[in-house]
């Protein structure tokens, strides 16, 4: 099972760690933006992607953490 670090509105980890299923059942409740973060794009084919992937809330991001994490800090 995948681990995700929760980050604040501000793009700064909370200390709190949850579940890939965690994190999308409480993004969507919260009606928030869901960052979904890759090295590449493979992650997000088709083939390797579900339907929630393509919901509007979900903001996928290629890059490096720093990359993907300042790119969330500047609000995407």
């Amino acid at each position: 099972m995948e681990y995700i670090d929760v980050l604040d509105e501000n793009g700064v980890k909370t200390g709190e760690i949850l579940n890939r299923k965690e994190i999308h059942q409480r993004g969507l409740a919260l009606n928030k933006k869901i960052f979904l973060c890759s090295a590449t794009k493979d992650e997000f084919s088709i083939e390797n992607t579900v339907n929630f992937y393509q919901l509007p809330n979900i903001v996928r991001l290629v890059g490096t953490s720093n990359e993907n994490i300042n790119q969330i800090i500047k609000g995407v």
